[in-house]
């Protein structure tokens, strides 16, 4: 599921900014600047009822610029605009939280996204069992 949130601000983010290269994976050394790294900085789930499950998951979108701080802020800006809400498999989702700071050496971009999923369980259970009692009346 992060792979998809990842994958989806990806796309969103070449339609806006065409010729920018966009990482997903680490990149060690030799990335080409500007780009974008997108990662998934932090994700929590738990069960919710059944086989429900909450997920929140904290996407961080690095902007490298040549330490061009104007240029830095008009990207991070229309960020907000573009990840707010990101289209997964069809079903729009929506950033719960988004944050921009700058560090020294790139702008941080955060997006939060808290969302449910379900796991599919082929198992049959028996939801209730059976209870038999005898009444005497009278």
């Amino acid at each position: 599921m992060i792979n998809k949130i990842i994958s989806a601000i990806a796309d969103d983010i070449k339609s806006k900014f065409g010729n920018i290269k966009i990482y997903t994976e680490k990149v060690k050394q030799g990335y080409e600047s500007p780009c974008f790294s997108i990662i998934c900085k932090k994700a929590d789930s738990g069960i919710y009822r059944g086989s429900r499950y909450r997920m929140t998951a904290e996407i961080e979108i690095h902007y490298y610029n040549n330490k061009q701080r104007e240029n830095c802020n008009d990207t991070m800006l229309s960020l907000f605009d573009i990840i707010n809400y990101v289209n997964l498999d069809g079903f729009p989702i929506r950033a719960c939280q988004m944050s921009m700071e700058t560090d020294s050496d790139c702008c941080i971009f955060k997006a939060g996204y808290d969302f449910f999923y379900y796991i599919e369980n082929n198992e049959e259970k028996e939801l209730m069992g059976e209870y038999k009692d005898k009444v005497k009346i009278g």
